[in-house]
């Protein structure tokens, strides 16, 4: 549900340079910043409203109790979600078409799900595998989570600080492929 959010939060991107009526939004007297800012916060409350009504509403139905160190889950997940925005906003500044964007989305999301150690564990995996997941946001992602909602492994600072710089440099990607987009025109 959280990466189907992310992917529809990116799509609103890709509509609007498909459309052309980026080139509208970019016109008006708010900034560039802005105008990336208040969209980034809006689809991350949707997000978050997403996440809240599917832990409600499935929570008494499949029985998961509620992690043991709340703050700490909340923490990795506001984190994840930072770097999920960042990751498809950037995507959809680079593909600026829907389908294209839904096609990558879609193998994106599998294979980096594969990868992440979400299925299959990482020590099991070859080693060229090992080092390619210890590269992807979705690795760290999916560690820091076990952490918290497992509490078996500590939560280890690197993999936060790995989510943090993916989504920074996520978001600083989409922005520059924004600014020269704007500059083009």
């Amino acid at each position: 549900v959280f990466t189907l959010c992310h992917t529809h939060v990116g799509s609103f991107w890709v509509r609007d340079w498909e459309r052309g009526t980026i080139f509208t939004l970019l016109a008006s007297p708010a900034s560039r910043l802005g105008l990336v800012l208040g969209r980034l916060l809006a689809g991350s409350l949707l997000i978050l409203l997403c996440l809240g009504l599917g832990l409600l509403c499935c929570q008494p139905l499949v029985g998961w109790p509620w992690p043991p160190r709340l703050l700490p889950w909340a923490g990795v997940v506001l984190l994840q979600m930072f770097m999920g925005c960042g990751f498809f906003f950037a995507l959809a500044a680079l593909c600026r078409n829907y389908r294209f964007y839904i096609n990558i989305c879609s193998f994106l999301t599998v294979v980096l799900m594969f990868i992440s150690g979400a299925i299959n564990p990482v020590e099991i995996m070859p080693d060229y595998q090992r080092i390619a997941a210890h590269l992807t946001p979705t690795f760290h992602a999916v560690r820091s989570m076990r952490a918290v909602m497992l509490g078996t492994t500590p939560l280890l600072p690197f993999d936060l600080w790995m989510l943090a710089a993916w989504g920074t440099a996520t978001h600083l990607l989409g922005y520059a492929a924004l600014v020269r987009t704007t500059i083009r025109r």
